[in-house]
């Protein structure tokens, strides 16, 4: 059985692939709980070890016990991104140091990067694929601290990580789901719904703040689905390679609006506020390379956004 050590994986996404891999190997949680921690939704036999990917010496040392390492830490949330870019682009840079010198040390025979869609910004065909060049518009919009940080990383496993070991990148695209932050365009807009005033003068009509009129669109993929997809890849994906994780179904900002209205049994208004500076309009992967590995996204949005509007009540209703 290998030993399958996770650095961040004590995150939203992180707690999924725990459990994937679970059943396949034995998994070591390492994290430094700093953000939205997951233990309790865990299986009960990982092993979870407090670490700071930053702390070389720690990362070193867990390296040494692992056949296979994920890097997965990363200070996410685009809020972050715009408030704290030197802590953002300090952890994506020294992180991935840190693990790939871990991993040059220790006999670690395979590696798995975590990047994002973010390192696609705006792309010139929607939906993306795999080979699309990567790009910072602007490095003087700290948003890019997180999308530089990820392009840093993926070329550290092409052109840093030793060559007898093997690599694989995903690019995870809108991952929603129960126990996630508050950093993601989901939570935020069921807190907002659940959090409107009524409009003056009405007596069921509700307003909230809608940044760029709802027209931007994005592709949400169920958690379920991103193990799934993550499950593929660990059986099929080829060496080297990189593969987008989501959904085809590119919906605009408004219409998941109109479902969660819906869900949530509120009618809607809202005021028009200014995307943030470097935001992406449109983003949806192409995931047909994923899908030659066997994988099938299963659920849909409106059931997906039904499970989290319960979680939502349970937790914070």
């Amino acid at each position: 059985m290998k030993n399958i050590l996770i650095f961040g994986g004590s995150g939203f996404i992180g707690a999924e692939i725990c459990n994937v891999l679970c059943s396949v190997g034995h998994v070591i949680c390492a994290d430094n709980y700093s953000r939205n921690e997951q233990k309790d939704s865990i299986n009960s036999s990982v092993e979870h070890v407090e670490c700071d990917v930053t702390d070389s010496t720690s990362v070193i040392g867990l390296c040494k016990r692992a056949d296979v390492v994920i890097n997965l830490a990363f200070i996410n949330g685009t809020t972050n991104f715009y408030s704290r870019p030197r802590d953002v682009f300090k952890v994506a840079l020294e992180g991935q140091l840190n693990v790939i010198n871990g991993i040059s040390r220790s006999n670690v025979e395979r590696f798995i990067y975590a990047s994002s869609s973010e390192v696609y910004q705006t792309p010139p065909n929607v939906p993306t694929s795999e080979d699309i060049p990567l790009m910072i518009p602007d490095i003087n919009n700290p948003r890019y601290s997180y999308g530089g940080g990820k392009i840093i990383g993926e070329m550290m496993c092409k052109y840093y990580l030793p060559k007898e070991v093997s690599y694989q990148v995903f690019r995870p695209h809108n991952i929603y789901g129960p126990n996630m932050g508050f950093e993601h365009v989901i939570t935020e807009l069921i807190k907002k719904i659940y959090n409107a005033n009524l409009v003056n003068g009405t007596q069921d009509v509700y307003k909230i703040e809608l940044q760029g009129s709802g027209k931007s669109t994005r592709s949400f993929c169920y958690i379920k689905d991103f193990g799934d997809g993550f499950k593929c890849l660990w059986d099929n994906a080829a060496n080297n390679e990189v593969y987008n994780i989501g959904t085809n179904q590119e919906v605009s900002i408004s219409y998941l609006v109109e479902i969660l209205s819906k869900i949530m049994g509120r009618n809607l208004t809202f005021d028009d506020i200014p995307l943030p500076p470097g935001s992406t309009t449109r983003r949806c992967p192409d995931i047909s390379k994923l899908e030659k590995l066997g994988y099938t996204p299963k659920f849909t949005l409106h059931e997906g956004l039904e499970v989290m509007h319960q979680w939502f009540l349970k937790k914070y209703g």
